[in-house]
């Protein structure tokens, strides 16, 4: 019994010294493993590992995408697309002649027969003082300015252009107001209508009024030589007053007598237009330029110069429409 004992505990340490060697074995192994190829990996390891290949697949991705790679989008709809517009068809240029636009008319011209001066008085319905319509028609077409048209009133004088709107048997004359005296009782009237009558004279109607007007008495252009020079006169009105008339050359609507009113009291100067020439002179009212003391001088009325006996003319005021008396001076030359 004791032998086989012995002989258990001997195989019983064999076994135990084998184990301890086969542990002992495996420990150096891995010792080894260890220091040849280092520790296994871990998480944190792996995913710093992930990192580093995401970062590294971007890089590339984004220099080709620079570099003009050719990069697949992902497919969005379809845009729809207009066809192209067909080719216009050429056009066959037109055989046809183009029509011929009509023939314009002549433009009526003025007839020989209404040129030169006309001139003619009427009194207004209610008044006594007379007015006098002068017109000067030159040659011209329709849309031309073809009259110098002339008003003559107690207490104004206007004047204005005429355009001829129309010419045949009769003529229609559009006027234009161009001055007054004074100028707030000169208007521009409606057009005029003028039918000739013969070689004898022309009838002139506008705004409801009729006038016929004949071809003045004296075929002068500008005022007679007797006429002109420095006259003087005293006021019936006032023996202490006295008027100096100066009339200068000129041709109806610029021609002017001058005039200096002097008194112990008063200095007044002023100036009338000639109006018409016949075998009288028709000057405006008188525009009064200088006035001593102030506002003393007045605006008279429209006056008729008489043809000058000798040295001696006679100058009346037309007759006023109140029925008074016309005032009348005899003026005599001192120059």
């Amino acid at each position: 019994m004791t032998g086989d004992n012995g002989s258990g505990r001997t195989e019983q340490s064999a076994k135990t010294s084998g184990t301890s060697r086969s542990t002992q074995v495996g420990r150096d192994q891995y010792r080894d493993q260890i220091n040849n190829y280092g520790p296994a990996p871990s998480v944190i390891t792996l995913i710093v590992a992930l990192v580093i290949v995401a970062v590294v697949a971007i890089t590339v991705w984004t220099g080709a995408w620079h570099s003009g790679a050719s990069v697949e989008p992902t497919p969005g709809p379809a845009t729809p697309t207009r066809p192209a517009p067909a080719p216009e068809k050429s056009r066959t240029p037109s055989t046809e002649p183009s029509p011929t636009p009509a023939a314009k008319k002549p433009a009526g011209t003025v007839p020989d027969g209404y040129l030169g001066t006309w001139e003619g008085e009427f009194t207004k319905p209610g008044e006594k003082a007379t007015t006098l319509r002068r017109i000067v028609i030159r040659k011209g077409a329709v849309g031309a300015e073809i009259a110098d048209v002339l008003t003559s009133s107690e207490d104004s004088l206007c004047q204005s252009n005429g355009t001829l709107v129309s010419a045949g048997t009769l003529l229609v004359v559009a006027p234009k107001l161009t001055s007054g005296i004074p100028s707030d009782l000169c208007t521009a009237s409606g057009d005029i209508t003028l039918r000739r009558h013969g070689n004898t004279g022309i009838t002139w109607k506008s705004e409801g009024t009729t006038v016929t007007l004949h071809r003045p008495a004296s075929a002068a252009r500008t005022i007679p030589a007797q006429f002109l020079g420095t006259w003087t006169a005293q006021d019936g009105n006032d023996p202490t007053s006295s008027v100096r008339m100066t009339i200068n050359q000129g041709t109806p609507g610029s021609a002017r007598a001058e005039f200096v009113w002097e008194g112990d009291a008063h200095h007044c100067e002023g100036f009338s237009v000639l109006a018409s020439i016949s075998d009288v002179l028709r000057f405006s009212p008188e525009t009064v330029t200088k006035s001593e003391p102030e506002r003393f001088c007045a605006q008279t009325p429209t006056r008729i110069m008489s043809p000058p006996q000798g040295d001696t003319t006679h100058v009346e005021w037309v007759a006023p429409s109140d029925g008074s008396a016309p005032r009348a001076f005899t003026f005599n030359r001192i120059d």
